[in-house]
């Protein structure tokens, strides 16, 4: 609990001293220009976000990405979405950062990794996941017999 706390403490330091010096070099007004400007980009991007976390949450239930991917990218975009609501500086840049990284994550990384999965790996009865091969044939079923139950008449 101690290293959570000196955690907190320390963003709130260097998040004093970054702002500070923001406010000496460009002023009050754009300080309060950027907060505005960073909280409206926040709001657009959480109302973004809606539509790929469940589209996401769709693949994930299909087999077609992983848990770690769809949790590090969409935990990424929500959490620098939040840093960007909020003031300061530091929070600004670690929000920034964090949504660079979910689009790479999400967008270019996740689409080479489909494109290479798609012309290294042609099976035909098998389908590709992060989870497991899938067999949707029906080879492996020798012979079915179906046993009903005699009826008691009384």
């Amino acid at each position: 609990m101690r290293f959570f706390y000196f955690i907190i403490i320390s963003y709130i330091f260097v998040e004093l001293i970054c702002t500070t010096l923001y406010i000496v070099e460009f002023g009050a007004w754009m300080f309060f220009l950027e907060f505005v400007m960073t909280s409206l980009l926040s709001m657009l991007i959480m109302f973004w976000i809606r539509g790929d976390i469940l589209e996401g949450l769709r693949k994930f239930n299909k087999g077609q990405i992983s848990l770690s991917d769809f949790v590090g990218g969409n935990f990424a975009r929500v959490v620098g979405a939040f840093l960007l609501l909020f003031p300061g500086i530091f929070a600004d840049f670690l929000g920034i950062i964090l949504e660079i990284y979910a689009f790479f994550v999400l967008k270019v990384f996740k689409k080479n990794l489909q494109n290479t999965s798609k012309r290294e790996n042609s099976f035909d009865n098998f389908e590709r996941s992060s989870w497991s091969y899938r067999n949707f044939s029906n080879e492996e079923i020798i012979d079915v017999e179906i046993i009903q139950e005699p009826k008691n008449l009384k």
